[in-house]
């Protein structure tokens, strides 16, 4: 393991640096953006979530079990030897080894030496971003050993447990590797949008490059113009969006029409603003726009139920006082219990229609749903409430009187609100995602 851990930190220091930019053509290089969120940057490439130090021995316990039945053997490793740095009880000391054995960790170890492999395997093959990518995850096993080491050493509980050797040195070597490749992405990314602002001529094509500048950024947060060039390119390549309340198709609720309209029309809007939808604009009905938003809502429905009742007796002997010669005088207790309960729910249907204003063509239709419920519970006792048990009486209802049943329209509102969400989402995801965030 040994000799692996000295071939990688060779590969990563002395393989050429691969990827030169005039060996990679603009579609090569989409193809990479295209594939990469935002969040996609150094800050966000940990292959694990490291483990709350802070968690008590019951907790560690029980998520390295969790974790252990999810095959994510790595992660149980960590909570194992936590838990058990944390054990000072023979009893649960016992308990741990038990399930952690010396195998185990072998077997963990052997999961984290195959991974390795294949990340030798990989930085043989890649360059630029996905090169720096895996590097930057061969760092996190580097850092991982580190950590389980530490953890080993400073606890007599785990001095029989293997794990894979660790050296300051070769921690040293895998980040120069990995600042050398960083190093290299943003000036290339630089150049290639200052060269496809020559010849921008949509809006699709500034939101490229708007995309080109982000990555220049996640690697070098103050690098020259870059943000001043990428708010440019942002603003060119906003596309404009007005949303259009249509009549709502419900006869009964008919009086709901406008303010309905408004809230939905309000509640979408401001799912619209905001740093993550950067490239859409929301604008009213006088303004030229890109894209249309039409909304109907339909189907409104609400219900309320009548009062139900549940009647229960209760009985049991309860002691009442002690006669002349001090024993306990033993008496029958009952008492009647009428359980209430009223229920009330709305649902409504919001149908969505996005048309490209340019072409009329209908980009994108659903019909979204959703609905609001209400419940309440009260009860009424009659009789002697000792007659009850402690546990039973905790199980009564909180009330004895019920709440006051909502209107239809704070019914109607709420199940708005759910179908506003679910609109929102999808949105973001399907349609607005493609034209709106900037993903690179």
């Amino acid at each position: 393991m040994r000799l692996l851990f000295l071939f990688l930190s060779f590969v990563l220091l002395s393989s050429p640096f691969l990827f030169a930019q005039s060996q990679l053509s603009d579609d090569d290089k989409l193809k990479i953006i295209t594939k990469k969120s935002l969040k996609d940057n150094p800050s966000h490439w940990a292959f694990i979530n490291y483990v709350n130090k802070n968690l008590s021995l019951v907790k560690h316990k029980s998520n390295a079990k969790k974790y252990l039945k999810n095959g994510n053997i790595k992660t149980a490793l960590h909570h194992y030897m936590l838990g058990l740095s944390k054990a000072t009880k023979n009893r649960q000391i016992k308990r741990y080894k038990k399930k952690f054995t010396p195998d185990l960790s072998k077997e963990a170890m052997a999961a984290v030496n195959d991974e390795m492999d294949s990340i030798r395997e990989a930085l043989s093959k890649q360059s630029f971003i996905e090169k720096a990518k895996t590097e930057k995850c061969y760092i996190d096993y580097l850092k991982y050993l580190q950590k389980l080491n530490k953890i080993k050493l400073s606890n007599d509980n785990l001095l029989e447990y293997e794990v894979l050797p660790y050296n300051k040195e070769e921690m040293n070597k895998a980040l120069q590797a990995y600042n050398h490749t960083a190093n290299l992405i943003a000036p290339c990314y630089y150049n290639l949008a200052v060269q496809k602002e020559t010849t921008a001529t949509k809006k699709a094509d500034w939101k490229k490059i708007s995309s080109y500048y982000a990555i220049v950024q996640a690697y070098e947060e103050n690098y020259e113009d870059a943000k001043d060039r990428e708010d440019i390119a942002v603003e060119k390549s906003i596309y404009n969006v007005t949303v259009y309340p249509e009549t709502i198709r419900s006869s009964t609720y008919k009086r709901l029409d406008k303010s309905l309209q408004l809230m939905i029309k309000d509640e979408l809007s401001s799912s619209f603003n905001g740093e993550r939808m950067r490239h859409i604009r929301l604008v009213s009905e006088s303004v030229p726009t890109d894209f249309i938003i039409n909304l109907a809502v339909s189907d409104i429905f609400v219900d309320h139920s009548g009062t139900e009742s549940e009647n229960a007796n209760y009985e049991r002997e309860i002691v009442t006082g002690k006669d002349k010669d001090g024993n306990e005088i033993m008496s029958t207790v009952r008492a009647s219990v009428t359980y209430f309960s009223m229920e009330s729910s709305s649902k409504t249907k919001v149908f969505v229609e996005i048309v490209d204003n340019s072409t009329g063509e209908i980009k994108y239709s659903e019909t979204f749903q959703g609905s609001s419920n209400w419940y309440t519970k009260w009860y009424k006792l009659t009789g002697n409430d000792k007659a009850l048990t402690k546990k039973e009486s905790r199980g009564l209802p909180y009330r004895t009187k019920p709440e006051t049943r909502p209107s239809d329209l704070s019914l109607i509102q709420n199940a708005i609100d759910g179908t506003v969400k679910n609109i929102s989402k999808s949105l973001n995801s399907d349609f607005l995602y493609a034209k709106g965030v900037v993903s690179y």
